[in-house]
């Protein structure tokens, strides 16, 4: 409960809070999923457009990061596999 000394009443609402910005954590999440898809390079923009916005609203960039390198990992290791085939195939 609140309590205001001036004013001598109790209040029950709670103050008001600052709008929380998702946009750039929706992205990032969409980012890392796209990385476990198999999809390292649109997931890679999608990481890299979350780091942006969560960048402009002053937020935490650790979602963009991770997804980020997730989708670096993804692109070499399809890249290692694309190769692994072609040098099998005769």
């Amino acid at each position: 409960m609140l309590c205001s000394k001036k004013l001598g009443f109790v209040s029950n609402t709670l103050p008001a809070r600052a709008a929380h910005n998702t946009a750039g954590h929706a992205t990032g999440v969409t980012g890392i999923i796209l990385a476990f898809v198999g999809l390292g390079p649109i997931g890679l923009i999608f990481s890299l457009i979350s780091t942006i916005q969560l960048a402009r609203a002053g937020a935490s960039k650790t979602l963009s990061v991770l997804g980020i390198v997730f989708n670096l990992l993804s692109i070499m290791m399809l890249g290692f596999f694309a190769l692994v085939i072609l040098s099998t195939r005769q």
